[in-house]
């Protein structure tokens, strides 16, 4: 069996006088404690296997660190990892797994798998599940919607989703039921990269790209009935879209990032040519309260018939509207 070499930083080889933070008393009584327990035999004293080398780096680190544990790299080894560490990333897509499968009346975790490949460092593998957080706030996304509207899961019905970062609720909800017509309409660069991603992963589920509808005089559910699927605009060619066209419109978390004034104008294009709408976004954001997009439905005169806070962040709230 080959040796394992551990390589310690070149101050840490140097004696405990150079750089420690514990007092004489403190370092004698370390001393006391190592005397007596070497007097004993195993199990009652750090084994060769790995507790006689991590028992020596443990002291060095507690002179470095000081004996108080909390924000120490010694307790970061067995319980509080630092922040940022990838366990962090797992309990948080483990417990939000754990609380939307116990929604999951439809399947969705059966019908839908993540798009990201075993190479892509955000996927992660639970009950020989693959999970990632993309995939999990879209399911909780999807599972809200079809708790209110079960016929997204099977009827050919439009949906716009304004600002869709890469695609992955279109990427969630066209795969659970390709007869959906889904519109995509974000400013350049995003929808570029919607484009180009949908296309790669999801080929066969695209319908209209942005080469052809940035010719489309108008868009209405003739056109859209021609073809099911995803389909890109820019949202300068929101105007376009027809009166009673859209089935559902949505926004996820980037009304928050606009002023008040085009927020209102955004809901009022809404209420024009849509039937329905689903927010998800922060409670306070550095424009808006989601009280605001309250206020401006009462004044358009939805019927709201949702609105609760999200299960993977208490700071966000999602609602859903009859228009």
């Amino acid at each position: 069996m080959k040796k394992i070499v551990r390589r310690l930083p070149f101050y840490k080889k140097l004696p405990h006088s150079f750089y420690t933070r514990l007092d004489p008393a403190q370092i004698k009584l370390i001393e006391r404690m190592k005397e007596d327990n070497l007097k004993t035999h195993a199990p009652y004293k750090p084994s060769a296997l790995i507790w006689e080398w991590l028992s020596n780096h443990l002291e060095k680190q507690i002179h470095i660190d000081g004996p108080d544990p909390e924000n120490s790299v010694i307790n970061h080894w067995f319980a509080s990892h630092m922040p940022g560490h990838k366990k962090y990333y797992f309990f948080a897509v483990w417990n939000l797994y754990q609380r939307l499968k116990e929604r999951d009346q439809f399947g969705v975790f059966e019908k839908v798998k993540p798009s990201a490949t075993k190479n892509d460092q955000s996927l992660i593998v639970i009950d020989d599940i693959p999970l990632s957080w993309d995939y999990l706030l879209s399911a909780q996304s999807a599972l809200g919607l079809l708790e209110i509207d079960p016929s997204l899961l099977t009827e050919n019905k439009t949906i716009l989703e304004i600002g869709a970062g890469w695609g992955r609720l279109a990427h969630f909800m066209t795969t659970l039921n390709p007869q959906l017509n889904y519109i995509i309409a974000d400013i350049p660069l995003t929808l570029f990269v919607a484009q180009h991603y949908l296309s790669k992963i999801l080929p066969n589920n695209i319908a209209f790209n942005y080469s052809t509808t940035r010719n489309m005089n108008q868009i209405d559910d003739k056109i859209l009935k021609e073809k099911t699927g995803i389909s890109f605009i820019g949202t300068h060619c929101i105007p376009l879209i027809q009166p009673n066209t859209v089935d559902l419109s949505i926004n996820i978390a980037s009304f928050q990032e606009m002023e008040l004034e085009n927020i209102e104008l955004y809901m009022e294009d809404i209420n024009r040519f849509s039937k329905s709408c689903y927010l998800l976004q922060r409670k306070i954001s550095d424009q808006a309260s989601f009280d605001f997009y309250i206020q401006v439905s009462n004044k358009l005169n939805w019927k709201k018939r949702l609105r609760r806070e999200t299960e993977f962040s208490p700071g966000y709230e999602e609602a859903f509207f009859d228009i």
